[in-house]
């Protein structure tokens, strides 16, 4: 794991797009903020809370999302997103045996739904076939993200912890190649 970022940067699919895969650092904390509350501020609009409380509640998730990934994924690779050379989102890989985890891709708001996260996948999916290893995910289950993962071949296996749903991909199926 300790390459993947300069592995899955060398794939057609992100060098196409002007898109890169750094290691996370301590400098990215304000970035991984505004990225944390870019992704949640939606779910707490209509909680009627006002501004700073909604601030400090995200600040709490994510704070007790980061020790979540600390005790449940030793060795998680933590990576940054780059496009042109700004931050614009971040995939977190966690490898145990022959699964290779996607545990987190998030985007800014402004760069979803422009086929960004489909090249991202594209490249885990070359990697993982190429390697021959598995390749799986957990998705909330209102996540439309998980509509995005069955385009490109992820099956729903099992269920995760609620509100999560367990997804795999398996090599040789079909990829529709569309991206949004």
């Amino acid at each position: 794991m300790h390459d993947i970022d300069q592995r899955l940067s060398l794939s057609p699919e992100l060098r196409g797009a002007n898109l890169a895969l750094r290691p996370q650092t301590d400098a990215d904390e304000p970035f991984l903020k505004e990225l944390y509350t870019s992704a949640r501020w939606p779910e707490l609009a209509s909680t009627g809370w006002p501004d700073g409380l909604k601030q400090a509640f995200l600040e709490q998730q994510r704070t007790l999302q980061t020790r979540h990934y600390v005790v449940h994924y030793e060795g998680l690779w933590r990576g940054i997103v780059v496009r042109s050379g700004e931050a614009i989102g971040r995939i977190y890989l966690w490898q145990n045996g022959n699964d290779l985890r996607i545990v987190d891709l998030s985007l800014l708001a402004a760069h979803r739904n422009r086929g960004i996260g489909t090249r991202l996948l594209h490249a885990i999916i070359s990697e993982a076939t190429s390697s021959n290893t598995h390749l799986s995910l957990h998705v909330e289950q209102g996540n439309p993200a998980r509509f995005l993962y069955q385009r490109q071949g992820f099956n729903y296996e099992g269920t995760g912890a609620p509100p999560y749903l367990r997804m795999v991909y398996r090599s040789g199926c079909p990829q529709n190649g569309l991206l949004f």
